[in-house]
C-alpha cells in the first residue's frame, strides 16, 4: 500500500505549481468577504518589506477607549505659567503622523531599520523671564500612535527605551545632524553630523501614560530628560522609541499648525532619507484636512540655568577629558560635565568603567558614570546587586507630578518620611513612604488604587502640595482589594493633592498605582461581562449595568470573572462555552512569547478532562471579537505550571483570536488560559474538539458527515488494505495509532452510534461555516496540513484526499468550499 503521505505530497505541488492565479483570485475573493462582514483588515498607503511609511488609513478596529477631551488631557498636570516651558500643541486627531522607530533586529523578512522626524523649538526670554541666559530642560511630552500590528500596543507594553535628541539648527533650517542605525545589533543609536545632547531614556523611566483616544488613540507620555539649551537660540527634537518591529510606531502632529519652521522626517529604508520634508497630516479624520498640520506635538519644560558655568568635560569610553568646557557643549550620552573642577579632580577619574547608577526612578543600573549622568541618575562604585536604591520621590519635597493615569512604582529601600497619622480603620501608619503630587482633573471624586501590588499596602492623600506642614488628609486607607489598598477623596478641579504611598508595618514592594477623576453626578457602570464604563446613573440602568456613584472602574467597582485565577479555573466539556476578560487580571507566568505565542495578559482559566487519546483543538474562531491570545498546558497543578503545550496569538487571522491543537491522553487534566496580547480583552466563544489523532471526521469512510451503515463495506476495506487515497485510511485508523487494523472496529462500532461526526469547509473549527474559515483555508492550501489532523478532512472539501484548488469550488451550487460560504452553512 502507498504511504498516504507519499501520495499526498506527489499530488499537491503539482497542484501548487498550476494554481497560482487562481490562489490570487481567492485572496481577493476573501478580501471581499471579509469586508462585508467585518472592518476591513489592513492600511492604506505604500509597503516595503512589510514596513508601513505611517500611519496613513482609517481604524481597523474600535478605538480603544480613553480620553477623549484631548486637548484637555494634553495639559493636564502641568503650570506652564511657573515653569520655563515652550509648547507646540496638542496632538492631532488624524492618521498620517511620521514615523518613528529604530527596530535592530531582523524579522523575518524585515531587516533593520530607522524612522524618524524632528521639529524646532525655541525659549524666548518672554517665556523664561528670570534673567538667565539658559534653560535645564527636564521633561519632555510628547504623543506616539501605534500602527502596523498595533492596535494593542503602548509604550510602557511595548518601548524598550526612547532616544530624545537635540541638534542645532543647520543654515537651511533644519536638524545638522540625523540618526542611525546602531553599529553592531543590541548597540546606541548611532549620530551622525552634529548634536547638541542627547539621551536614552529606559521605559521604565516613561511617566503619566494616558491614552487620548478620538477618531484615533494616541499615547500621551512624559519623558524625563537632563538638557541644557541657550535661551533665544533655535534647535531640532527628534524622539526615537526603541522597540522590535512589529509593531511600528509614529509620533504624534500638532494640532498646531505653522508654528515656526515646518517638521522634517527620515526613513531610509523605505527611501525617505534625513531629513524629507514632512508632507503632514492624512486627512482621515473629521476636520483635519489633508496635509494642512506639519509640526509635532511636544512640550518641553524646566527652569533657568547658567550657560556660563564651565567645568571638565570627560568622555569615559575613551577616557579623554577636556578643561574649561562650557556645560551646554558636554551633553553627549557618552560625556559628563562637573561644574567648577578640572579633569584632575573628578570622581570617579574619568576613563572609569561602569558602576551602580541610581536613575531619577529608583531603579539601579550598572552603566558607566557619563551614561548615568546623562540620565539623571546618581553613580557609585559596586554593582546593583549589592547597591539598593532608593526611590527618587522618597520624600515629600521629591514628590513626582502625576495625572489621572496609571504610573508604576515602587517603595523599595524608601525611608518612612511622613508623619504617623491617626491609624484608625480603615487607615494604618504609612511607613516606607514615597510621594506624588497630583492636580485634580475634575470636580467630583478622585479615586487612588493599588490594587495588584506585590505587598501589603497603605495609602494617604493630603490637600495642598505643601510638605511642611502638611495640609489636611483627606482620605486613606489600608486593605480595599486584598491587601492592597485604595482611596477616594472629594476634589475640586485644578485643586492639589499629596498622595503617600507606602507600606503597612515593615511591608515594602512595587504595583501600579491608578490615579481616577470621576466628575459629579457619574460613576462605575459594570456590565454583566465584566466590562465597565463611567456613567451617569441613569444611562448606567438604561444600559443594564451595576452602577456605583462617584466611583471609577477598578477592580473593586467591577469585579473580574470568576476564573479570574488558575485556582478557580472552571471545569468545561468537549462543547463550545462563553467567557469574558473584562476585569480579569494577569494571573498566569510571562511564557516565553515566540512566534506564534504571545505573553497571554487578563486571562482566565479553563480546566478540561480529554475525552479522547488523540488530539484536541481549543478554538476562539467563532464569536470572540478581539485580539485574543491563548496557552494550554498539561495537568491542572497551578502551583507547578511548566511550559505551555501548545500556545497562540492570531490563528485565527492578523490581531484576531487564537486556536491550538495539542495531543491529549484519555483522562488527563489540561489547563486552557485564555487572555489577550497587550492589554486586549473583551468576549468570546471557547469550542472544544477531541478526536482521535485529531481527525473530526473518523469513521465517516465516504466524507458525508455521518457515519452510518454505507461506511461499513470500505471501513472492513481499510482493514485490508484496499483503499485508493490517504483519507481512507485516516478515516479507518479510529484509535490513532497510523495503522487501520482489528485495534480500530470497537471505536469505530461507537463512533457509528452517535452519527454525525464533521463538517468539510469548517477549517477553524467553530462549527460555522463563513468569512472566518478564509484565512485558514487559504493557509491549508498554501502549506497543506498532513492528511491525518482534523484541519485536513476540514479543508478537502471534495474528499479526493488533496487539499488544493479543486475544493475551492466556483459557488456555483457545487457545494464546495466557496458555496458554503454564499449559502451560510451550519455544521451538522
Amino acid at each position: 500500500m502507498m504511504s498516504p503521505s507519499r501520495c499526498f505530497r506527489c499530488r499537491k505541488w503539482n497542484a501548487r505549481l498550476t494554481g497560482i492565479a487562481a490562489v490570487v483570485g481567492l485572496a481577493i475573493f476573501a478580501h471581499r468577504w471579509l469586508g462585508s462582514i467585518q472592518p476591513a483588515v489592513g492600511r492604506t498607503g505604500e509597503a516595503i518589506a512589510h514596513l508601513e511609511r505611517a500611519s496613513s488609513g482609517t481604524n481597523v478596529r474600535p478605538t480603544p477607549v480613553g480620553r477623549t477631551d484631548i486637548a484637555a488631557a494634553w495639559y493636564e498636570g502641568l503650570n506652564l505659567r511657573a515653569l520655563c516651558s515652550f509648547d507646540n500643541g496638542p496632538p492631532l486627531d488624524d492618521e498620517g503622523h511620521p514615523a518613528a522607530q529604530l527596530s535592530d533586529t531582523t524579522v523575518g523578512d524585515v531587516p533593520p531599520f530607522i524612522a524618524a522626524a524632528a521639529d524646532d523649538f525655541v525659549f524666548t526670554s518672554a517665556a523664561c523671564s528670570g534673567g538667565l541666559n539658559a534653560v535645564r530642560i527636564s521633561s519632555v511630552r510628547a504623543a506616539f500612535r501605534f500602527f502596523n500590528e498595533g492596535d494593542n500596543s503602548t509604550p510602557r507594553t511595548t518601548f524598550q527605551g526612547v532616544y530624545v535628541t537635540v541638534y542645532p539648527d543647520n543654515s537651511s533650517h533644519q536638524p545638522d545632524g540625523y540618526p542611525d542605525l546602531p553599529a553592531a545589533p543590541g548597540g546606541p543609536m548611532v549620530q551622525v553630523g552634529n548634536v547638541i545632547a542627547s539621551e536614552y531614556v529606559p521605559v521604565t523611566s516613561l511617566q503619566n501614560e494616558t491614552l487620548l483616544s478620538g477618531c484615533t488613540a494616541i499615547y500621551r507620555v512624559d519623558i524625563p530628560v537632563h538638557f541644557t539649551v541657550l535661551k533665544n537660540t533655535t534647535y531640532w527634537l527628534s524622539i526615537v522609541p526603541r522597540f522590535v518591529y512589529p509593531p511600528q510606531c509614529s509620533v504624534a502632529i500638532s494640532s498646531n499648525a505653522g508654528a515656526g519652521f515646518q517638521s522634517y522626517q527620515g526613513f531610509p529604508q523605505l527611501s525617505i532619507p534625513f531629513w524629507s520634508a514632512f508632507p503632514g497630516n492624512g486627512g482621515f479624520c473629521p476636520g483635519h484636512p489633508a496635509n494642512t498640520f506639519k509640526d509635532l506635538s511636544f512640550i518641553l519644560t524646566g527652569e533657568e540655568a547658567d550657560a556660563s558655568i564651565t567645568g571638565a568635560c570627560c568622555t569615559d569610553d575613551t577616557s579623554t577629558c577636556v578643561d574649561g568646557a562650557n556645560q551646554v557643549n558636554c551633553q553627549l550620552a557618552n560625556e559628563r560635565f562637573s561644574a567648577g573642577q578640572p579633569c584632575a579632580s573628578l570622581i570617579p577619574p574619568c576613563g572609569t568603567g561602569t558602576g551602580a547608577c541610581c536613575l531619577p526612578d529608583g531603579v539601579c543600573q550598572n552603566l558607566a558614570p557619563a551614561a548615568c549622568q546623562s540620565g539623571g541618575g546618581e553613580w557609585g562604585f559596586g554593582s546593583c546587586s549589592s547597591t539598593p536604591c532608593a526611590p527618587a520621590n522618597g520624600l515629600c519635597a521629591n514628590a513626582i507630578l502625576v495625572s489621572s493615569a496609571t504610573t508604576p512604582f515602587s517603595t523599595i529601600g524608601a525611608v518612612t518620611d511622613g508623619p504617623a497619622d491617626s491609624p484608625n480603620p480603615p487607615c494604618t501608619v504609612v511607613n516606607q513612604d514615597i510621594w506624588f503630587k497630583y492636580t485634580a482633573s475634575c470636580t467630583g471624586t478622585g479615586t487612588t488604587l493599588l490594587c495588584g501590588a506585590t505587598y501589603d499596602t497603605a495609602i494617604a492623600v493630603y490637600q495642598g502640595w505643601n510638605c511642611s506642614p502638611l495640609g489636611i488628609r483627606v482620605a486613606c486607607n489600608n486593605d480595599a482589594c486584598g491587601t492592597a489598598s485604595s482611596a477616594s477623596f472629594a476634589t475640586t478641579s485644578n485643586a492639589p493633592y499629596l498622595i503617600r504611598v507606602g507600606g503597612n508595618g515593615s511591608a515594602t514592594g512595587s504595583g501600579v498605582m491608578t490615579v481616577a477623576c470621576v466628575p459629579t453626578g457619574s460613576g462605575a457602570c459594570c456590565m454583566v461581562d465584566h466590562s465597565c464604563t463611567v456613567l451617569t446613573q441613569s444611562q448606567c440602568q438604561a444600559a443594564g449595568g451595576t452602577y456605583t456613584s462617584g466611583r471609577p472602574c477598578s477592580p473593586i467597582t467591577c469585579p473580574g470573572p470568576t476564573n479570574d485565577f488558575c485556582g478557580n479555573a472552571i471545569l468545561i466539556s468537549s462543547s463550545i462555552t462563553g467567557f469574558t476578560t473584562f476585569g480579569a487580571t494577569t494571573d498566569g507566568p510571562s511564557d516565553t512569547p515566540n512566534p506564534p505565542c504571545t505573553n497571554v495578559n487578563q486571562d482566565v482559566w479553563f480546566q478540561y478532562n480529554a475525552t479522547c487519546d488523540g488530539q484536541v483543538t481549543a478554538s476562539l474562531c467563532g464569536g470572540t471579537a478581539y485580539n485574543a491570545a491563548m496557552a494550554v498546558y498539561a495537568g491542572c497543578n497551578c502551583a507547578s505550571l511548566g511550559a505551555p503545550i501548545g500556545c497562540d496569538n492570531d490563528s485565527c487571522g492578523a490581531g484576531a483570536a487564537s486556536s491550538v491543537t495539542v495531543s491529549v491522553a484519555n483522562g488527563q487534566c489540561y489547563l486552557i488560559r485564555i487572555g489577550g496580547e497587550g492589554s486586549a480583552a473583551g468576549t468570546g466563544q471557547l469550542a472544544i474538539s477531541c478526536g482521535s489523532a485529531g481527525n473530526s471526521c473518523a469513521a465517516d469512510m465516504n466524507h458525508d458527515c455521518w457515519v452510518d451503515s454505507s461506511d461499513v463495506a470500505l471501513f472492513v476495506h481499510a482493514l485490508v488494505g484496499d483503499v485508493v487515497n490517504p483519507s481512507g485510511t485516516c478515516s479507518a485508523d479510529m484509535n490513532g495509532d497510523g495503522v487501520a487494523d482489528g485495534r480500530d472496529i470497537a471505536p469505530f462500532i461507537s463512533r457509528f452510534l452517535v452519527g454525525s461526526c464533521c463538517c468539510p469547509g469548517d477549517v477553524n473549527g467553530d462549527h460555522l461555516i463563513n468569512g472566518l474559515d478564509i484565512q485558514s483555508f487559504v493557509n491549508a492550501m498554501m502549506g497543506p496540513p498532513a492528511p491525518c489532523i482534523a484541519s485536513y478532512d476540514a479543508a478537502d472539501v471534495n474528499h479526493d484526499g488533496v487539499v488544493d484548488l479543486s475544493d475551492l469550488g466556483s459557488g456555483s451550487g457545487d457545494g464546495l468550499f466557496i458555496d458554503k460560504l454564499l449559502s451560510g452553512s451550519i455544521c451538522p
